[in-house]
């Protein structure tokens, strides 16, 4: 009785280390995905796209998750696009050409639905909620174990895509790899420090398009100050030569006065002389010049006039 009660008691003792060695196991794990998920968080937080968020969520589900099947893509009315978001997109049926796909609308309206990331089973019952979407996704081989879907929703109320994971090898029936209903907790916050990551980044990307937008449109100002200091420095030239040329015709017009009576007493004094008088030639000269004279003061008086432009200087 004694031996058969020691045996008891060490089998006992073996279960219960047993425990603790699977608890042990356990919380090292679960202090792991925090680690994992700490570490997300901060290299997310100077992230400065959402491709960057999404690309290094899908490395830790692979990771942390064990998922070999996993893509990021957007969701918009009842089309998927897995160039969205991720700039690695996945080998898919999706071509280059056609980067959006049709799903079905239940599909559609229960990815909208999901508020946190969630597991679904992938048996007859399960794959009904995915209903060919995995096979846009994913259509090398029948999914088995669980698939995982953690939905993108870096606004409330708003879903922009889905991140979607699954196995692709192994029986159907095998539910040893993927996500299990204790991870719930973690892929709570894993949902929610995607959204919150993802928000920030698409905050990042908004405010650098912006800058670039205030960029452009202070160069376009700059351009705009530029010609108008250009325009206003030729206003002020064309200003300066309006006052010039008023100047100019106020002056003509005494000259011209002084001029017609030069004609005048020369017109006379050609009258007064001899025929063979020496000085004729001398009159003859003046008169000349002084024709000379009236026609350059009838071009400044011209230039004077109230419709004169730059233009005329070159006369």
């Amino acid at each position: 009785m004694q031996e058969l009660h020691e045996a008891d008691e060490l089998a006992r003792l073996r279960r219960e280390n047993q425990l603790l060695r699977e608890g042990r196991l356990e919380l090292v794990q679960e202090l792991n995905r925090i680690i994992a998920l700490g570490d997300f968080a901060m290299r997310c937080a100077t992230a400065g796209e959402p491709s960057e968020v999404l690309e290094r969520a899908l490395d830790l589900v692979g990771s942390v998750l064990g998922m070999e099947q996993r893509t990021a893509f957007g969701l918009s009315g009842d089309r998927v696009d897995v160039r969205a978001f991720s700039r690695r997109a996945p080998e898919s049926r999706l071509t280059a050409g056609d980067t959006s796909r049709a799903i079905s609308p239940n599909v559609a309206a229960y990815l909208r639905s999901l508020p946190v990331a969630t597991i679904v089973r992938c048996d007859e019952e399960g794959a009904g909620r995915l209903e060919g979407l995995l096979d846009v996704l994913f259509p090398h081989a029948a999914p088995h174990g669980t698939a995982l879907v953690i939905p993108l929703k870096p606004l409330p109320g708003e879903t922009i895509g889905a991140i979607v994971a699954c196995n692709r090898s192994g029986p159907a029936s095998d539910r040893t790899f993927g996500p299990k209903e204790n991870d719930a907790t973690f892929l709570v916050l894993l949902s929610n420090h995607v959204d919150r990551a993802l928000q920030s980044a698409l905050l990042v990307a908004d405010l650098r398009a912006r800058g670039e937008e205030l960029a452009e449109s202070t160069r376009r100002f700059r351009e705009n100050l530029a010609h108008l200091k250009g325009t206003e420095e030729e206003l002020v030239k064309a200003r300066s030569f309006q006052s010039l040329a008023r100047l100019a015709g106020d002056v003509a017009r005494d000259f011209s006065d002084l001029l017609a009576d030069i004609k005048h007493h020369v017109g006379r004094l050609d009258q007064d002389l001899p025929a063979r008088s020496s000085g004729r030639d001398d009159v003859a000269a003046i008169g000349a010049a002084v024709d000379r004279a009236t026609r350059i003061t009838r071009q400044l008086l011209e230039l004077g006039a109230p419709s004169a432009e730059p233009r005329d200087e070159q006369r």
